[in-house]
Formats: structure tokens, sequence, C-alpha cells
């Protein structure tokens, strides 16, 4: 009988801890997986989607290139953008590179790297982030753990990472156009690190907005608590008898001398 139950509680538990994550549309042509629903804050050029289980921080940032920025860019040129975005985000967080990896996803060239951010009381210091160039966009997914089990760090960062999906055979990686300007490689990690750190901002106010609901609702919540309990005790401090100063008698409220002395009554 102990078998069976501890054999149910474990299917249970296994079926909880499995449950079907939400498969969202980052782009017209990407979409991934998150553990819960995920909140969205675009800006002009910035896309960021970010969502929170009690294992990690799961967060996609989208960045726009512009049509004259994005003709510029060729195949050789992706390394060195995909290095700017890396040390702009690094360098925003005031970090320790870990690891930079090269990689592969869907055949796309892509990076993968860990890095140890400044402490900071609110935010997870171990982080890891994949980089990728996609039909003119800069699209940035991080992933940042909040325990220190590894196991549970790496299965929950695989599923995460891996869910990525490309959706479309068309997408646009880079333009066929070729620039000669000598100076390309320094300006395409320019380019690189200032959407790096635009993009670290951007996840700062997205977390901050995140925040500035959640006080807002919880203030709102607290005032309906209370609105019933005030017009109680208003409806109880509520003046019936006006007490005449001449003679002490009570007399209503609606009425404006005396019944007993003829007295002149002042309301309060």
């Amino acid at each position: 009988m102990t078998n069976k139950l501890f054999i149910i509680f474990i299917f249970i538990a296994s079926i909880t801890y499995a449950q079907d994550w939400v498969k969202t549309d980052i782009t017209e042509f990407a979409s991934i997986d998150f553990p819960v629903k995920s909140e969205l804050i675009e800006t002009q050029r910035e896309t960021v989607y970010n969502a929170k289980d009690e294992f990690a921080y799961y967060i996609v940032s989208i960045r726009k290139l512009t049509d004259q920025q994005s003709s510029q860019i060729t195949n050789e040129d992706i390394p060195n953008i995909y290095r700017g975005v890396a040390d702009g985000a690094i360098a925003s967080s005031n970090a320790e590179l870990v690891s930079m990896n090269e990689i592969y996803i869907h055949q796309i060239p892509a990076v993968e790297l860990e890095y140890n951010a400044q402490s900071n009381p609110d935010l997870p210091s171990q982080r890891f982030k994949r980089i990728i160039y996609l039909d003119q966009n800069i699209i940035s997914i991080d992933f940042w753990p909040l325990t220190n089990q590894k196991d549970i760090t790496n299965e929950k960062k695989a599923k995460y990472f891996n869910s990525f999906l490309i959706n479309s055979n068309d997408v646009d990686k880079t333009s066929a156009t070729v620039n000669q300007d000598i100076d390309k490689s320094n300006s395409d990690f320019e380019t690189g690190l200032i959407i790096g750190q635009i993009i670290f901002y951007v996840i700062l106010i997205s977390f901050l907005i995140g925040i500035v609901f959640l006080i807002r609702y919880l203030i709102k919540k607290n005032r309906k608590k209370k609105t019933p309990f005030h017009n109680e005790e208003q409806s109880r401090a509520k003046v019936t008898k006006i007490i005449c100063q001449n003679c002490n008698f009570e007399n209503k409220i609606e009425t404006k001398f005396c019944s007993s002395c003829g007295y002149e009554l002042t309301k309060v």
C-alpha cells in the first residue's frame, strides 16, 4: 500500500513538474516557449518578452535594425556584431565573462555566453545569453537562474533555449550588399556594442515597469479592502441629533429652533 501511494505521489509530482510551456510568437518568423505567460514591453525599435517562475527569469529582447543598417550587414560582419552585443550586455551590468562560444541555431550562426553580473539583491548574478541575427532583427535570448541546483538549471536552460524555432525558410539572414569600408569591422562591433547596451537597459525598464504595475495592483487591492470599513466608520460617525446649547435638549437634525426652549440651534 505504501509503495502504491509513493508511486502515485511521484506520478502526480511529475505531471505538475512537466506542465506544458506557453509557445509565444516573438516575431512573424520565430517563436519560443516560456514556462508561464510572458509580459510584453515594446519601444520604438525594441521588443522585450519576460517571464519568471521559481527557477529562473526568461527574457527575449528583439532589436529591429533600420533598412540602412541591415543593408550594410554581410555574413562576414555578423561575428563582430555578436561580440559587440555581448560586450554591451557585459559592460552595462559590470559583469565578468565566463565563456562565449560560437553555435548554430537551425544552421544559422549564433553565439552563446555565460557571465556573472555584479551582485544585486533583486536579480541573479549568473546569466546565460544567446544572440542571433535574423531578418533585420538582433534577437537576444536570456536565461537567469534563481536556483543553485545545477541539474535543474541545466534542464530548464536547455528546454528554454532549444524551444526557439524559426518558422520560415525564407528568413533574410543577411543582406547581399558588400560594404568596402576599411573600418567596417570596428563599425560592426560599435553597432553591436550600442545595441547590447540598449537591450540591457530595456530589459531593466521592463522589470521596473513590472514592479510598478505590481505595486499599483497591491495598492488598489488594499484600498478596496479598506473601503467597506471606512464607509462603516463614516456611517457610524454620522450626526443624527443636535444638542441645544441653551438647555441641552436633543433635537432632530433638521430642527432649526430648540423644541424645548426655542433657542436657535447651531449645526456643527
